[in-house]
């Protein structure tokens, strides 16, 4: 698995990874495009991905808003009007669940 925040160091370990990796993670909170970008990216190594619930407006909270990211994020890799073309079956959707005692209100 290769993991980082940052694209770029993902990026040199898909170039050095040997046999299927597994990318943790890319989300819409970089917007579309940049989303797209590296999904294209990804994809061109032959990984997997995990693609949070994260979208522009941020960390998906409730049910309806992690259902509606997940289902976007597929729908931009998977469908061939976006271009992607992902595999289905190499995406990992973290849905962000969070822990009861976070001690931040709005968890509550």
């Amino acid at each position: 698995m290769i993991d980082s925040s940052k694209f770029e160091i993902i990026k040199v370990g898909l170039q050095c990874f040997q046999g299927k990796s597994l990318v943790n993670s890319i989300s819409l909170k970089v917007g579309e495009t940049e989303f797209k970008r590296h999904a294209k990216e990804i994809l061109k190594y032959g990984a997997g991905v995990v693609v949070m619930a994260f979208d522009e407006q941020g960390q998906a909270a409730t049910k309806a808003e992690k259902i509606r990211i997940c289902q976007r994020a597929y729908d931009i890799l998977c469908h061939p009007r976006h271009g992607v073309n992902f595999p289905p079956e190499d995406i990992i959707f973290d849905p962000n669940i969070l822990t009861i005692c976070t001690g931040i209100a709005e968890h509550n």
